[in-house]
């Protein structure tokens, strides 16, 4: 809680002194706050096994504002990467809100500029989190398929610890898939 009001406090002021991107890094930092303390209530009162309507939305409202806000500043300066990760944080606040079609909304806008600007690296981490959001909605497929990518950009580039962290979200997935019987979905009827 400390840490959020000091960054707001940052941004405020470093908004007042007309310095942008330190006041895009503080509203970042307000934003993965709020996502932060949203979590944190969340795992408080159960985990995502407990119904998840009954949680406030007002912080992953107010960290979609920071990052929204961040991300224009970033862009308007030109941090490419901050600008993703400003997305991402913005992508996992929809994803608080539940709101699966603007979270992928986001993810898939973040893998598009890692595109453009031709950063493999971050276009292997943008493919991991369209692939999470593909899962939450049931999309199996294209989370397999995003995942896959994933790990084969972080294989090409040497990364051994994304290409893990790619397998290892591609073994979460098929247990998820599996629960949800997507396995028996997709069997030959005799």
């Amino acid at each position: 809680a400390e840490a959020l009001k000091v960054a707001k406090q940052a941004a405020a002021a470093f908004q007042a002194a007309g310095d942008q991107l330190s006041e895009g890094h503080a509203l970042y930092v307000v934003a993965k706050s709020h996502l932060q303390r949203h979590n944190t209530m969340l795992e408080s009162l159960g985990g995502y096994e407990m119904n998840t309507a009954l949680l406030p939305k007002e912080d992953p409202r107010e960290a979609l504002k920071a990052a929204a806000r961040a991300r224009m500043i970033f862009r308007q300066v030109g941090d490419v990467g901050m600008e993703l990760e400003a997305i991402h944080t913005a992508a996992n606040a929809y994803l608080s809100k539940q709101d699966y079609r603007d979270a992928l909304r986001m993810a898939d806008e973040a893998l598009l500029l890692a595109r453009k600007v031709k950063d493999k690296q971050a276009e292997g981490s943008c493919q991991l989190l369209c692939a999470q959001m593909y899962a939450v909605q049931a999309r199996w497929a294209p989370a397999f398929r995003a995942a896959d990518a994933s790990r084969v950009l972080f294989e090409e580039l040497g990364n051994d610890e994304g290409r893990e962290a790619a397998e290892n979200y591609h073994g979460v997935l098929q247990q998820a898939a599996q629960e949800s019987g997507h396995f028996e979905e997709q069997k030959p009827r005799a």
